[in-house]
């Protein structure tokens, strides 16, 4: 995670409304998966 002091408190490693950041970064991963398989049946369906 990138140090931004406006977004997170590095202290405890929550940002500003108290969600821990890991569970955060872990959804934003999955979310990003979901989007490069959709990005896949996409292709795959213009290729037909």
């Amino acid at each position: 995670t990138i140090y931004n002091p406006n977004k997170y408190s590095i202290d405890t490693q929550t940002d500003l409304t108290g969600q821990d950041i890991d569970e955060k970064d872990n959804k934003i991963d999955d979310l990003t998966k979901n989007i490069k398989d959709l990005e896949n049946q996409i292709k795959d369906l213009n290729d037909k």
